[in-house]
């Protein structure tokens, strides 16, 4: 009987102890971080974007630093980026911070600024609405019980501070375009972000949240997240002839492997001699390297939407990923806050492609082949007729302005971009007017 005791007592000590080790999330507890579940800071749970990217509402989140971590930070930026030739490959320092989303805190997460030109811009003009990039396992070391943090699945996550953009909606509205012609991008979404520095809690203003590149989007949108992804900047970026080079591709994943051979490939098949000789090789030699279908649709849908800050125009703002299912580098766009507009510093191109000159061979040599532009042509009429009309985008929005008007007009200096509310509202209007231009635009070319 005594045994028996004696394993009744172990069984119920151990069901005791693993009960109130467990939460209602399901995650086991950890006693100095006591919001922790695996369901929202666990390694194995799941990317949860029905959460994270609802774009049906304005989500709220907060940034706990210590006055002395943020004092650092800025000491650093101003240091940097206001000195008289600001470094070209510096990245700011990284802090740790809490995070409180639906009042459930994430602790110790990397955090960062974002963006070398734009920071600097912000800083010289004396505006504090920063862009951020957030690590939630970036400090995983100096606080182990803390390894493997994930934000609802998420890792790494960006936070866009609506530079150039007085609507605050064009990285949202521009990943949805690109996402509904197939093209891999980021999910992002509509956050009010606050901040406090142990003494007060302000208001930073209406930024978006973005997904990472490097982390979820190969993982979920890819059979296999084991290739090579490249972040390309620079004048290689543009592969125009004798401009190749493996410094303007940084790599992203693999990074201990020092292979560039399939960025060299895309680049050798461009410039083959056979492209006016022998059109019909040169295609299939470009598409043995490169997921031409899918740049087709990611040029048709940039084109309609105009976006300057990109490919055609700059040598940014873009990534490459060999995809290890078909071995083909695919093209995913980035940082689309300065799409839907005509442009800032150039022009957005012209949707017949004809002024954009050999320095763009990825546009230039598309547009003289007959094949591939006739290709071009089918896809922006579908983006066109299915989703970037004014039917369809005035109402888009219209809905998203109503949604976040009060957020964005609410924003104070220095912790805005607008000169003042009405800003938004003239934004919002051109927003209107410019899908309502682009329709006539697309009409005018179709019909040529």
């Amino acid at each position: 009987m005594n045994n028996y005791k004696k394993i009744f007592y172990v069984v119920f000590s151990l069901f005791f102890l693993f009960s109130c080790d467990r939460n209602e999330g399901g995650g086991v507890l950890k006693p100095d971080y006591p919001d922790w579940t695996e369901l929202t800071h666990g390694k194995d749970a799941e990317p949860n974007f029905d959460v994270v990217f609802d774009k049906t509402k304005v989500h709220r989140l907060e940034i706990q630093i210590s006055a002395a971590d943020w004092a650092e930070m800025i000491t650093d930026i101003e240091v940097n980026l206001l000195a008289q030739t600001p470094p070209t490959d510096y990245t700011p320092i990284w802090k740790a911070a809490d995070i409180v989303y639906d009042n459930i805190k994430w602790y110790k997460v990397g955090i960062r600024f974002k963006g070398n030109s734009n920071l600097r811009s912000a800083l010289i003009a004396g505006i504090k609405k920063f862009a951020f990039k957030l690590d939630f396992d970036q400090f995983e070391e100096t606080y182990p019980d803390l390894a493997d943090q994930r934000f609802y699945g998420f890792r790494q996550l960006n936070l866009n501070n609506c530079y150039e953009d007085n609507s605050c909606m064009r990285q949202v509205v521009a990943d949805e375009m690109f996402a509904a012609m197939g093209v891999p991008v980021v999910h992002s979404a509509f956050y009010a972000v606050y901040f406090n520095n142990g003494t007060e809690t302000v208001y930073l203003g209406m930024y978006s949240l973005m997904e990472d590149v490097d982390n979820t989007v190969i993982k979920t949108q890819f059979s296999d997240n084991n290739g090579n992804l490249y972040e390309p900047d620079g004048r290689g970026a543009s592969f125009k002839i004798d401009s190749y080079a493996t410094e303007y591709f940084e790599k992203q994943t693999n990074i201990s492997e020092a292979d560039w051979s399939d960025v060299e490939a895309l680049y050798n098949a461009i410039h083959q001699s056979n492209r006016i000789t022998n059109p019909q090789q040169w295609r299939a030699d470009l598409e043995r390297v490169f997921f031409v279908d899918g740049y087709l649709k990611y040029l048709a849908a940039n084109t309609v939407i105009q976006n300057w800050d990109t490919y055609g125009r700059k040598k940014h703002n873009f990534y490459l990923y060999n995809n290890p299912e078909n071995s083909k580098l695919t093209w995913i766009p980035s940082d689309n806050n300065e799409a839907l507009k005509t442009g800032n510093e150039e022009e957005a191109i012209l949707l017949d492609l004809s002024d954009v000159d050999e320095d763009w061979p990825l546009i230039r040599f598309i547009a003289d082949d007959t094949y591939y532009y006739s290709v071009y042509k089918q896809y922006v009429t579908y983006f066109s007729t299915n989703f970037f009309n004014a039917s369809i985008m005035q109402a888009k929005y219209t809905a998203y302005a109503n949604l976040i008007r009060s957020y964005v007009v609410s924003e104070t200096a220095p912790y805005t971009f607008l000169s003042a509310p009405a800003d938004f509202e003239t934004e919002i209007s051109y927003l209107q007017q410019h899908v309502a231009a682009r329709d006539n635009a697309v009409q005018v070319f179709l019909n040529q």
